[in-house]
C-alpha cells in the first residue's frame, strides 16, 4: 500500500472537524442571505445541497471505518489471523459498497460547489452575447468533467465479492488502473476549476467596473485556485510509494477538499452580501412601506456591469458607478 498511513482516530477527527468548519460557513451564508433577501438563490441551494451530501459522506465513512481499517490491514498482510472476523465476507462487501458510495457522494458534493460558482458568475456580464456563450460552454464543460470522473471509477472492484476482490482489486492491472483513475479524476477536477477561473476572468476583461469590485472578483478567482492546490496536494501525497492506494487517505483528502470548496463558495458570497448591505445604506431606498419582496428587490443586484466604450463613445461616469443613484432608481419603487 502507498506510503501514507492514518489511524482511525485521526481519520474520524479530520472528517468531523472539516464538517464542523464548513457548517459554520454555510450557516453564516444562509443567515445573511435570508436577512437580506428573505429567499435562497440558486447558488445557495447548490451549496446547501453540497453540504447535505458532505454531511452524508461524513456519516457514511464514520459508519464503515470499523470495517475499512481491518480490510486495509488484511490487504497489507499485517492483520493477525486471530483478528480476522468470522463474517469476513459481509465485512468486505459492506466496506467496498460503502467506499463506492463515499466516492459517489463526495464527487457529487464537490461538483455542486463548482456549479454554484458557475451560476454565481451567470449574473455578471450576462448582457454580453460572448459572455453568455462562454457561460453555457463552461456549464457544459464542468458537467462533462463530472461525467469523466464518474466514468473512471473502478466499479468492477468496488462491486466485487470477497472471492473476486483479490483477483480484480489487488492484481498489477488493478493497482495501475487505480492510480491512473485518480490522476484522471484530479485532472478533471483541476481543468473544471480552470474553466470557472476563465469565466470570471472574461467578466473582468470585458466589462468596466470600479477597482474595488474588480479586486473582489480577482480575490474570488484566487480562492478558486486554492481548491486546485488542495487537489494537487491530494494527488501527490496519495500516489507516493507503491502498491494499492490508501482509501482512508483518499477519503480524508476528499473531505478536506470539499470543506475548502464550501468555505471558498461562502467567502465569495460574503462579498455580494457586503455590496448589497452597503448599497442599501448609501442609497436610502424608502422601501419600508412596501411588502418584503418589493423592499428586498432594491438589493437584488450585487454589481452593475456596463459596456466599455464603443466606437469611441465612452459611457457616462455615473453609469459605471456600482452604487449610482440612477441604477438604484430603476429598481427601487417610487412614491
Amino acid at each position: 500500500m502507498a506510503n501514507n498511513h492514518i489511524n482511525e482516530v485521526t481519520f474520524v477527527t479530520v472528517l468531523w472537524v472539516c464538517l464542523t468548519i464548513s457548517s459554520f460557513f454555510v450557516f453564516i451564508r444562509l443567515s445573511l442571505q435570508y436577512h437580506l433577501n428573505r429567499s435562497l438563490s440558486a447558488t445557495d441551494i447548490l451549496v446547501l445541497a453540497a453540504w447535505l451530501l458532505y454531511l452524508s459522506n461524513a456519516i457514511l465513512w464514520s459508519a464503515i471505518y470499523k470495517q475499512m481499517f481491518p480490510m486495509m490491514a488484511l490487504g497489507e498482510s499485517t492483520l493477525d489471523i486471530s483478528d480476522i472476523p468470522g463474517n469476513i465476507a459481509w465485512v468486505e462487501k459492506r466496506y467496498l459498497r460503502g467506499q463506492l458510495a463515499g466516492y459517489l457522494i463526495s464527487f457529487l458534493a464537490l461538483w455542486l460547489i463548482k456549479l454554484s460558482f458557475v451560476f454565481f458568475f451567470r449574473k455578471l456580464g450576462n448582457r454580453y452575447r460572448a459572455q453568455r456563450i462562454l457561460w453555457w460552454a463552461a456549464l457544459v464543460f464542468v458537467i462533462a468533467c463530472y461525467g469523466g470522473v464518474m466514468g473512471v471509477l473502478d466499479y468492477s472492484c468496488l462491486m466485487s465479492s470477497l472471492k473476486d476482490s483479490i483477483a480484480v482489486c489487488q492484481n498489477a492491472h488493478a493497482i495501475w488502473y487505480e492510480r491512473v483513475s485518480l490522476k484522471v479524476a484530479t485532472a478533471m477536477d483541476i481543468i473544471s476549476d480552470a474553466a470557472i477561473i476563465l469565466l470570471s476572468g472574461n467578466v473582468m476583461w470585458r466589462v468596466q467596473i470600479n477597482l474595488s469590485r474588480k479586486l473582489a472578483l480577482i480575490g474570488i478567482s484566487l480562492l478558486t485556485a486554492f481548491i486546485i492546490i488542495i487537489a494537487l496536494v491530494r494527488l501527490l501525497l496519495s500516489v507516493s510509494g507503491t502498491g494499492i492506494l490508501n482509501p482512508a487517505w483518499l477519503a480524508m483528502w476528499n473531505a478536506i477538499e470539499i470543506c475548502v470548496a464550501i468555505m471558498v463558495a461562502c467567502l465569495a458570497s460574503f462579498w455580494t452580501f457586503y455590496t448589497k448591505s452597503k448599497r442599501s445604506r448609501s442609497d436610502g431606498c424608502e422601501c419600508d412601506r412596501f411588502s418584503p419582496n418589493r423592499r428586498y428587490a432594491c438589493l437584488e443586484r450585487p454589481i452593475l456591469l456596463v459596456e466599455r466604450s464603443v466606437a469611441g463613445v465612452k459611457s457616462h461616469p455615473s453609469a459605471v458607478s456600482v452604487g449610482s443613484k440612477s441604477s438604484t432608481r430603476d429598481i427601487c419603487p417610487t412614491r
